[in-house]
């Protein structure tokens, strides 16, 4: 009674969680009131693949800090950036610290941002606030440092001429008192104002570096003056070439005049009085306004100068003074008299026009230039740095002074007031200059020592660039410089299209992997699609979750030690029970996070979903065929679940482990979307076990079916034998056959090449979509022009649907992409809409490439040691190491065979496919290691008999797993690659290939190879 009692509590109790569990996965617009009460009141996260927004990936220049203090400064950057960013009021912003080969970069990812140009300049904006003291002690050396800085930049942008402009801005944000970037379009040569750019610019070719390492000197623009520094020029010209252009030909006058001088007059020896010569020139003028025939006589008797000039008066530089120009200008005919007598230092003049020629355009041919420039200043610096920093600043507002004019008052921290208190102190009578970003803002005079720390930042301030930086202050000073380095954007719409896809997709998905259960196992198809609907729910309510308090903590905590006692009271082997730990471990800290904290979906993470959809109907699958062998051999039903679910657990476990291991790799060396698709497959594999051994178990072992049932429903009884197929016999066909395929995919690796996507070369993609009918010709003649003037290299465009294109070019900086679109919008008279961009640079993919490399080295060593000790209780005649090297030779086969295929239809290489082929390298492992599991248990049974006949025993074993297994795996991805987003068909593609591919070679290259190298016969 009290046993039926607690057996029906028992239900109930998993009825009411599952029931929980199933509403709360629903959408929130549709919940139960109640539910809020027991959980946070939160719908599902989605990332900017699926609702729209952009991900900015900055640089991080930490040369200047030591490091030591690395952590603490890449910690307040974080710190800014996230202050940054809820000013701008994004929803749910992720922010994290990347590392980019030995560089480190912070990742801003903005969901739904609707003004990214608002977004980029308040989040990547240098604002390190700096006050300085006057420099007394000029250090001699900064010229030899500055020198070498130069040569350091020079030697930078040769090697790389494409990014000159990101290492100018670089380099200038790094030290912007002493280093500038510049860049000039359009410039006449003729026009420069430097002999030594000039000419230097003469002998260029376009796209060419090169520097001027003698010093110059440079009138640079200052807050309040202008500055003149010395220093050294790197130059890279992007285009010259010979324009026909119109020239203004200025007004010119020849003119004459009489000239009275004075003895105030310097350097000349006069006796007339200034007041006398003022007198006389009057006197001439009037006689000569009466009678002009008089001008020559009377000039020739009293002037004081040659009557004619030899040079005619211009507009343009003049070589008159400025009185004496503009009275000759304001004559507008020859032998006009001005009516006025004109003082100049020089005395009095009466002016008369000889000649006058009128403004006129001409057409003119002449040498146009664009270039940009690198200014290294070898100057000295005027100021020098003190402690007080924006780091003490408490509190940054606008103010107006006595004159009503707008300033930035300061509010220093009680450390930051004393030290302001002491620089005052110590400057009294002396200026204090206050930097913003590397700009002067301004230099007061210290009056006398200021305590309380409050101060005031004053200058050409309007009202709008007072509140801008009063803002930008309190928000807090980036302690390092950092430079944009890749933006990834997409458009709401585009994010919802790609949503609705994948969804309808995996669903699909779902129900051909349901039909198939039931078709291949009847009644025990239901169990498995019970089983998998759970699952479902299971893994959507671990999704969308975000549990309050200790909650997440204590369901892992129940689950953690229910695993725990299993593990303990199993019959594996030390090391297997350890691996279990330590994988159970993982996954009370996994899942209770996951709990608390809803997760992120992105495309890729539902891949991930759909995929483990697919590999956890492979436990069912292995647990449903050992129920078939073991109820043929016993005709017990209830042993033969017992003991088919313990025979199927070691292959159900390594095959999972294996995989667990490729999710680590790809979770420690991708990037954001790579996680997400790592992260849901981890996920989806821990709840596949879960579903497989406890659901599916606790289902087939709650009815007790009779033998007429069994044979005619469960399907697991009846004269059921596995069919003996001569595999080993048969190995060369089939090593033929892979010989030729993997020979055809090196030469095309080698012929071809791969066509690597931005992830790996850098560049950029953009895909718009235009108001008006816009041809693909017309599109990429507007692309050609834009990249002949801008100095682009490579440009391609595509039409994807009716009036919308993707365009692909080399990496664009934010001039360029702003640029971009102004150029198409002008040429194509249309509005563009942009549905997307995404832009890498050189520094990030090279780090994607060397992750790749290192993940994939990784992922193989790692199998390799995994599979040895894993098989480590093999009888002697075997070798567990050989086991790790057959498996590898397995999925290097897979590996190769992918690659060659997506070389020869030059289909694109990006990070997702690297991640397919991680996965499928998982997924080659896990088919592989079902076989040698098998092939293990017989070896250890079947003592007496031949390597060969046992492999071909345990071959034909587990053929049916292996098809039906790969068959339910590509129905869900092969729904997703037909009918989900069109930016994961690659994706989707790979990983059909692969695990096509990857179950012919766990048949028929993985055992054959083994037994090749263990040299068995």
């Amino acid at each position: 009674m009290y046993k039926s009692i607690q057996k029906g509590l028992k239900y109930v109790a998993g009825i009411v969680i599952l029931a929980y569990i199933a509403l709360n996965v629903l959408p929130q617009s549709i919940q139960p009131a109640f539910l809020s009460q027991f959980a946070q009141d939160k719908d599902y996260s989605l990332g900017l693949d699926l609702q729209g927004g952009s991900q900015l990936d900055y640089k991080i220049d930490l040369r200047e800090v030591e490091e030591k203090d690395h952590k603490q400064v890449l910690d307040g950057i974080l710190k800014v950036i996230n202050q940054r960013v809820n000013s701008l009021g994004v929803n749910e912003p992720n922010i994290y610290l990347s590392n980019v080969g030995p560089e480190k970069h912070i990742v801003v990812e903005l969901a739904g941002i609707k003004d990214l140009e608002e977004a980029k300049s308040v989040v990547g904006k240098t604002i390190q606030l700096e006050f300085k003291e006057e420099n007394l002690e000029l250090d001699p050396k900064e010229a030899q440092i500055a020198k070498a800085k130069f040569n350091e930049i020079f030697s930078q942008v040769s090697n790389d001429p494409s990014q000159f402009e990101f290492i100018g801005n670089s380099e200038s944000q790094a030290d912007a008192t002493k280093i500038t970037y510049q860049k000039f379009t359009g410039d006449r040569l003729a026009d420069l104002n430097f002999e030594e750019v000039k000419n230097k610019l003469t002998t260029m070719q376009a796209g060419q570096v090169a520097k001027i390492d003698q010093e110059l000197n440079f009138d640079m623009a200052g807050a309040f003056r202008p500055i003149v520094r010395r220093g050294y020029l790197v130059l890279k010209l992007n285009e010259k070439e010979n324009k026909e252009v119109e020239v203004n030909v200025p007004k010119s006058v020849s003119v004459s005049h009489i000239l009275i001088s004075h003895n105030e007059v310097e350097n000349l020896n006069a006796e007339v009085s200034k007041a006398d010569a003022k007198a006389k020139a009057q006197d001439l003028l009037k006689q000569i306004q009466a009678d002009p025939s008089k001008f020559e006589s009377l000039g020739t008797e009293f002037s004081d100068d040659e009557l004619k000039l030899e040079q005619p008066v211009s507009e343009q530089d003049s070589p008159y003074v400025k009185e004496f120009t503009a009275a000759s200008l304001s004559l507008e005919k020859a032998d006009e008299i001005y009516q006025e007598v004109v003082e100049t230092q020089f005395g009095y003049h009466i002016i008369k026009a000889d000649q006058v020629e009128n403004s006129y355009n001409k057409a003119e041919t002449q040498e146009i230039v664009s270039y940009e420039q690198i200014f290294v200043s070898s100057t000295p610096s005027p100021w020098k740095n003190t402690e007080l920093t924006g780091r003490y600043l408490e509190n940054a507002f606008l103010t107006f002074d006595q004159q009503n004019r707008p300033q930035v008052s300061l509010v220093f921290d009680k450390e930051g007031a004393k030290l302001f208190e002491q620089l005052t102190e110590a400057n009294v009578g002396k200026q204090i200059a206050i930097f913003v970003g590397g700009a002067e803002i301004s230099a007061p005079n210290v009056n006398e020592k200021i305590a309380g720390g409050n101060a005031v930042i004053n200058g050409n301030f309007t009202f709008e660039t007072a509140s801008n930086l009063a803002r930008d202050l309190k928000t807090g000073a980036i302690p390092a410089p950092i430079t944009l380095s890749s933006q990834y954007t997409i458009g709401p719409n585009l994010g919802k299209i790609a949503l609705d896809t994948s969804l309808q997709a995996g669903l699909i998905g779902l129900l051909l992997l349901a039909l198939f259960m039931l078709l291949m196992y009847r009644t025990a198809g239901i169990f498995a699609t019970i089983a998998l609907s759970l699952y479902s729910i299971l893994l959507l309510f671990v999704l969308k979750a975000a549990l309050p308090g200790i909650v997440p903590m204590l369901i892992s905590l129940i689950l953690y030690f229910s695993i725990l006692a299993k593990i303990f009271n199993s019959k594996e082997e030390g090391f297997e029970k350890f691996v279990s730990f330590v994988v159970a471990t993982f996954a009370l800290f996994f899942l209770s996070s996951l709990l608390a904290n809803s997760v992120v979906l992105t495309l890729a993470g539902i891949a991930g979903i759909v995929l483990s959809i697919g590999m956890a109907v492979d436990a069912n699958v292995l647990i449903f065929e050992r129920i078939r062998e073991e109820y043929a051999a016993k005709e017990d039903y209830q042993q033969a679940v017992s003991t088919g679910f313990a025979k199927a657990w070691s292959s159900i476990r390594d095959s999972n482990y294996s995989s667990l291991i490729t999710c680590a790799i790809l979770y420690f060396f991708g990037s954001s979307m790579i996680r997400g698709f790592a992260l849901n497959l981890a996920l989806g594999i821990y709840i596949s076990m879960f579903s497989a051994i406890i659901i599916t178990k606790g289902l087939m072992q709650s009815v007790e079916p009779s033998k007429t049932t069994l044979s005619k429903w469960f399907r697991l009884c009846g004269k059921f034998e596995h069919k003996h197929f001569k595999f080993i016999e048969n190995q060369t066909i089939t090593s033929a056959i892979s010989i030729v395929l993997v020979a055809a995919s090196l030469m095309s690796i080698f012929a071809q090449g791969l066509n690597l996507g931005i992830d790996f070369k850098g560049g950029s993609v953009l895909e718009i979509a235009s108001n008006k009918e816009v041809s693909q010709t017309q599109m990429q003649a507007t692309l050609d022009k834009f990249n002949e003037a801008r100095e682009l290299k490579s440009a391609s465009v595509i039409t994807i649907d009716e009036n919308a294109f993707q365009i692909k070019t080399d990496y664009l900086t934010e001039e360029n992409y702003s640029a971009l679109i102004d150029t198409i919008e002008n040429e194509t008279e249309s509005e563009i809409t942009e549905n997307k961009f995404e832009t890498v640079g050189p520094s990030v993919s090279e780090s994607l490439k060397s992750k790749a490399v290192v993940s994939l080295l990784i992922a193989i060593i790692a199998i390799i040691l995994y599979i040895a000790i894993s098989f480590r209780k093999i009888p002697r005649r075997m070798q567990p190491i050989k086991f790790g090297y057959a498996a590898i030779i397995a999925l290097c086969h897979d590996a190769i065979i992918i690659m060659g295929i997506f070389s020869f239809f030059q289909l694109e290489i990006n990070s997702l496919f690297i991640t397919a082929l991680l996965t499928v390298i998982g997924f080659s492992v896990h088919d592989t290691i079902v076989v040698f599991d098998r092939l293990r248990e017989n070896l250890i049974h079947k003592k007496t008999e031949s390597v060969v006949k046992i492999a071909n025993t345990s071959l034909s074993q587990t053929l049916s797993r292996s098809l039906n297994t790969s068959i339910s795996t590509l129905l869900t991805l092969g729904a997703l690659y037909f009918l989900g987003a069109e930016s994961l068909k690659n994706l989707n593609l790979a990983l059909l290939l692969g695990i096509a591919v990857g179950t012919y070679s766990s048949i028929f290259i993985a055992t054959t190879s083994l037994l090749k190298i263990s040299k068995q016969k």
